[in-house]
């Protein structure tokens, strides 16, 4: 069974976004940045007892916002486990919105899927 809870940022924490830190624009620390002096949560998913994955949550006036998420469980498609949690905390909290940005072709298909809608194109250039 796959459970969500908020926890403080920890060694673990820099290792998962860490990697993903290295396939993404954002500079070194960002995420830990986002976290601990930005006042985002970060959000542990346990699958058995054990940390799977964990994501980090920005709130907005009407939206939460995922920041970023990293993991894997053998066998479970965290995307389709996690997501609906997500949704159902936020919407309970009275958020009007939930949002995430994202490049990845697979996870916008998987996203669509599941009632999701593409809402902007987010462009950038780099210099050079």
């Amino acid at each position: 069974m796959i459970a969500v809870r908020p926890v403080a940022w920890d060694d673990g924490a820099d290792a998962l976004f860490g990697r993903i830190a290295a396939t993404c624009p954002m500079p070194g620390g960002f995420y830990r940045d986002e976290v601990l002096a930005r006042g985002s949560r970060l959000v542990e998913v346990v699958s058995d007892g054990e940390r799977v994955g964990a994501f980090i949550v920005r709130t907005e006036p009407e939206d939460a916002v995922i920041v970023a998420a990293a993991g894997a469980a053998p066998g479970v498609d965290l995307v389709r486990a996690v997501l609906p949690v997500v949704e159902r905390e936020a919407f309970a909290a009275g958020f009007q919105g939930v949002r995430f940005h994202t490049g990845r072709a697979g996870l916008i298909r998987k996203a669509e899927a599941m009632g999701w809608r593409r809402q902007e194109t987010v462009m950038r250039k780099d210099r050079g």
